[in-house]
């Protein structure tokens, strides 16, 4: 079975976060492209976004955790969840 996704994005910040958290994530997940200054809470499926001159389809924002995660579900969501995006880059 192959990517689902071309690309991944996570925010600078979030890659920083994940150093200190012990979540399966943090270790398994390396993203492609990481971005600064990206709003990801306003990002959604179907936006098109620029990046170094290269349009990105959005296709999904956001990480699901793995059920098998050490990380207590009951506390804040885990930075993944709200700090990435996948995507496939378009013609120009």
């Amino acid at each position: 079975m192959g990517k689902k996704y071309e690309l991944s994005l996570m925010d600078s910040k979030a890659e920083e976060a994940i150093k200190s958290i012990e979540g399966l994530c943090t270790k398994r997940f390396h993203a492609d492209i990481i971005t600064k200054d990206l709003d990801y809470e306003s990002l959604k499926s179907g936006d098109v976004i620029l990046l170094q001159g290269k349009k990105i389809l959005i296709q999904k924002v956001g990480k699901e955790c793995f059920a098998e995660c050490p990380l207590p579900k009951d506390e804040k969501p885990c930075i993944l969840s709200c700090s990435v995006a996948f995507g496939k880059y378009m013609e120009n």
